[in-house]
């Protein structure tokens, strides 16, 4: 019922698959574990459910969740195998506006 409010049936069930009772305390931990874990739920519609549980804006697990993001979006949509570091630092610092230094 808690993850009925952020996503659809067929992802509630999939997310309780895959943490069974633990699922609720998991999630308002760290909600962006459900970007790496759970096929189909990616970084936009987790962030969105992560800022409803008041998960702050520049909390260490949403940069590396918004990093991973811009990387599998690099790859994906241009066919790179790599990015170079100071470049996804300002795209993610810019994407997040959060600072530099927090990325990095």
């Amino acid at each position: 019922m808690f993850c009925s409010k952020y996503f659809g049936i067929a992802f509630c069930n999939r997310i309780y698959k895959k943490y069974g009772g633990m699922a609720v305390d998991l999630i308002k931990e760290n909600p962006y574990i459900l970007c790496d874990d759970i096929p189909g739920i990616g970084f936009v519609r987790v962030d969105r459910a992560a800022m409803q549980l008041g998960i702050p804006y520049d909390s260490t697990e949403r940069i590396k969740s918004y990093v991973k993001h811009l990387l599998m979006l690099w790859a994906y949509n241009g066919g790179h195998c790599y990015m170079e570091a100071s470049r996804l630092a300002e795209e993610a610092a810019m994407g997040l506006d959060v600072g530099f230094d927090l990325v990095e």
